[in-house]
């Protein structure tokens, strides 16, 4: 199978979202499968090396570490996964990276599988100047947070969620 992954955090970023992925596209690749990897740049220029693209971005440290933001644009290197034909895009991370998954799923006809990684309702008060100081405030961010998560993942074929 040709198995697209595609994911907000790769190499050099250390967390537990990136290192399953890494783990993730050994274990397929060992199987046989042939496995690529749709990422975000650590620059504003896209590039692909290895079977891994990565799309120019945004520095976003200030919000949160390592974060990167796309800009709303045509990505040549878009077109080239499309053009290979995924037999299965399997997202990771339900930001920047995630709407370029489900176009690429879209155009290919193909399953969009999403490892669901975070429960972002129990972080809602790292937000700076966020309503959780407040408990009818934190009940507000709380519902805000599952409406985007059920949005989301409404959008894909299946979810995996780990323990």
């Amino acid at each position: 199978m040709k198995i697209l992954l595609t994911t907000d955090w790769y190499k050099p970023v250390v967390n537990g979202v990136v290192t399953s992925v890494i783990n993730l596209k050994k274990e397929l690749e060992n199987r046989g499968h042939e496995v690529r990897v749709l990422t975000l740049s650590r620059s504003y220029e896209s590039y692909a090396e290895e079977g891994v693209y990565y799309i120019k971005s945004l520095n976003l440290e200030k919000i949160y570490p390592n974060a990167r933001a796309v800009l709303p644009h045509t990505e040549p290197l878009i077109r080239e996964l499309i053009w290979w034909r995924p037999d299965v895009v399997h997202s990771q991370c339900e930001f920047m990276t995630f709407s370029y998954a489900a176009k690429i799923s879209r155009k290919c006809q193909c399953p969009l599988v999403h490892t669901y990684h975070t429960v972002y309702e129990d972080y809602i008060h790292y937000l700076p100047g966020g309503l959780s100081q407040y408990k009818a405030g934190a009940k507000i961010e709380k519902k805000a947070v599952a409406y985007f998560s059920k949005m989301v993942l409404g959008k894909t074929s299946q979810v995996i969620v780990p323990t």
